[in-house]
This record gives structure tokens, sequence and C-alpha cells, in this order.
């Protein structure tokens, strides 16, 4: 979900008396980038995956339907690099390769602060398209069923009417080899201000324990998943064979290391201003209360 889509869900709940609060997690751009990276380019769902317009990989210009959509020209290079593996058992698409396609308009580079400074919804919400072609569909008719369990069919019809009229209106990508438009400072900062002030807690998958700590404090939420996230994601910081999603190990020189946070410094700024902020929350739940601010 991008914010725009879920503030419409959350206003439509609270206006009808039910508790909406909206929380997120946050990675390290450098272990994001390359658990993208493999999830897109080695795993064996990537190559369906891509299909799939919240990665974005899609160039939806002027059209209604997911089945007829046409991958941008680096959503086509991902899936040749599947074509060439199975056919050839080689040629692939190295990390490098994936970093340095589209520099400033990549989808995968700063997707953090993409999705939080977002005014308006990504292409799925906006017409019809196949029941099971997408995430967005799943994340969609799953948001319905929790506003009909919580409010019944006149909350969900009103949920569902509210994401329907979030259809965007202006072009989903640029004219330029179909990639979204570029993001700068302005959007950098729409997104910390709405960490800070629309989130009630917010975490970092990095440091899975202390974030479960202040969900549980915040929210009333378990711990369990904490010991899941922090397999999932490692600990520490990072080392130079960065682990990707399914398990995989992609070796990252310095060098590449340096680029990835180059490229993606609106969400290394994003990162750094969770972890500040995830510390302070956290402080402020062991720190000794004084009688004045029990009173």
């Amino acid at each position: 979900w991008t914010y725009h889509e879920l503030n419409a869900v959350r206003t439509v709940a609270r206006a009808a008396g039910h508790a909406f609060d909206l929380t997120t997690m946050v990675r390290d751009p450098l272990r994001r980038i390359v658990s993208e990276y493999e999830y897109l380019v080695h795993s064996p769902l990537g190559k369906f995956a891509v299909h799939q317009d919240q990665w974005l990989y899609v160039d939806q210009r002027g059209h209604q339907s997911q089945t007829v959509a046409t991958l941008t020209r680096l959503g086509r290079r991902i899936v040749d690099a599947h074509h060439r593996r199975a056919t050839h058992g080689s040629g692939g698409m190295s990390l490098e390769d994936f970093v340095n396609a589209a520099p400033g308009r990549h989808p995968a580079h700063n997707r953090m602060v993409r999705h939080l400074a977002s005014d308006a919804p990504r292409a799925w919400l906006g017409g019809a398209y196949p029941a099971t072609c997408c995430m967005g569909t799943i994340a969609r008719d799953t948001t319905v069923a929790w506003a009909r369990t919580a409010g019944g069919d006149g909350l969900a019809a009103n949920v569902s009417a509210a994401l329907r009229t979030l259809a965007r209106e202006e072009p989903v990508f640029s004219d330029e080899g179909g990639l979204p438009r570029s993001i700068g400072e302005a959007e950098l900062r729409v997104a910390l201000r709405r960490l800070a002030d629309e989130f009630v807690a917010v975490g970092v998958l990095e440091r899975a324990a202390e974030s479960a700590a202040l969900f549980e404090h915040t929210l009333g939420w378990t711990r369990a998943w904490a010991n899941r996230t922090s397999r999932a994601a490692g600990t520490g910081r990072w080392a130079p064979d960065a682990r990707g999603r399914g398990g995989r190990r992609t070796r990252v020189s310095a060098a590449l290391a340096a680029r990835i946070y180059q490229l993606n410094a609106l969400d290394t700024a994003l990162y750094a201003a969770a972890n500040a902020l995830l510390s302070e929350r956290l402080e402020r739940l062991t720190k000794p209360r004084t009688s004045s601010s029990r009173k």
C-alpha cells in the first residue's frame, strides 16, 4: 500500500467509528535492493512477479486492464534474463546491471520514500482487471473483507467505494521508457513528515526485537512475529554477503554498496530518520515517569 491508499481507508473507517492506526517497517536500503534483485531476477517466481503492477515494472499508460499492460524496457530485461538462464543455463542479470539500469527512474530505487510520499494510488485501483492478476487485487479484497468483519456490509461498501474513487487521472509512468517519474527532496520532506506524524509505530527491520517492543506497547501486539522477522532480515549491520530474499547470498563489493546508497539517497535519509524515531519512542517507554508526567 502507498500512504495515499491507506489514508483513504483510514478516513472511511474512522468516520464510521472504527479505530484505524497506521504502522510501518522500513529496511536498510542496501538490504532491500539486494532482496528485490534476488526475488525478481533469481527467484522462480520473479518472472511472474515482475508483471504485477505494484512493482512498477509494468507500463499501463492508456490501459484499463492488467491483461493488456506491457512490460517496461527494464521489466523486459528481467524477464529476458530468466529466459536466458532457463534456455542456456547462464546469462542472467548481475546485481550491478540491475542497480545501474535507468538511474533516477528505476522503480526499485527510493521505493520507501515513493510509497510514503505518494499522493495518488497505483494503477491497479483505477479500473477493471482480472480477479487473480496481482497482489494489488489481494490487498484490496482483503481490506474490504476486514471492513466487512469490523463493521458489516455498510463499512465494506464504503471502503470499496473509497478505493474505487482513487483512480489515477494522470499517467502512471513517464514517457521515458515507461518508468515512474523521478522523485526528489520535496517527496522526501513529505515522507519524513508523514513518518513522524501519521504512523503510531515505526519499526526497523534490522532492529526487529526493539521494533516488536514498541509495537507491543503501542498496539498490544505480541512479539511472536519478531523472531521470524529477525531470521528473515538478518541481524546487525550489512555484511559483504548480504542475504537476499529466499536465502541466496549475493556478494556486494564496497564500491557497489556505495553506489546503491548513492542511488537510494532518499531512502537512506528516511532509514536514518526511522532509526532515530524508533530510538526516541523506545526511550519514552523506558524513561522513569515523574509525578507530574503521571498526573
